[in-house]
């Protein structure tokens, strides 16, 4: 893991949109895409993405690396403060 790997993580728009899909789902009070710009820094340095996503260097969508599931419990751990 990287800096510059979580850095491109954050700045991914479809890790983006996926992130606020989630928290759209999850029924998270306020704006769906406030809550993922708020929380970028932290989701894109959660546990095990910079490695999926160092894994799928040369991949044609890296962003797919990282799956539901991880922005799923990604999000989830946040809201209960443990992310």
């Amino acid at each position: 893991m990287t800096y510059a790997t979580i850095a491109q993580i954050q700045g991914d728009g479809s890790i983006r949109q996926r992130v606020t899909a989630c928290v759209a789902v999850q029924g998270i009070a306020g704006p769906p895409e406030q809550w993922a710009a708020d929380h970028a820094w932290k989701l894109a340095a959660h546990p095990g993405w910079a490695d999926a996503w160092e894994a799928s260097a040369g991949d044609q969508d890296r962003s797919a690396a990282i799956t539901d599931e991880m922005i799923d419990a990604a999000v989830h751990a946040i809201r209960q403060g443990q992310g």
